[in-house]
């Protein structure tokens, strides 16, 4: 991958895992980060056995795997960048690829 990506994860303490629900890939370095600052920040505790989902969006090296920073949101917001509020259909998609990996087939 070559551009500057953004990607929205899921913490979710339900299922134990964490879910990349979507993301976006900009031309520009200054494209990607004026979409950072238009981001409404959320503070939540993680760690806090009562919250059990967080989303963050991750902001992506270059290359589009290294994780340089990510900015925590609310499930609304998430839902708003993702144009839905059903998540359910990308952590199916997401439980699939893990499987995958797991038995050693992989898409390709």
């Amino acid at each position: 991958m070559t551009g500057y990506g953004l990607q929205i994860t899921e913490a979710n303490h339900d299922e134990n895992e964490f879910f990349t629900l979507g993301g976006a890939i900009f031309d520009t370095a200054e494209e990607r980060q004026a979409s950072i600052d238009a981001l409404p920040r959320f503070v939540h505790d993680c760690a806090d056995e009562s919250v059990r989902r967080c989303y963050t969006v991750d902001v992506l090296n270059e290359d589009g795997w290294s994780i340089v920073d990510n900015i925590e949101v609310s499930e609304t917001t998430a839902q708003e960048l993702l144009g839905t509020s059903d998540f359910e259909p990308m952590r199916q998609s997401e439980r699939a690829a893990l499987r995958a990996v797991a038995a050693g087939v992989f898409d390709r």
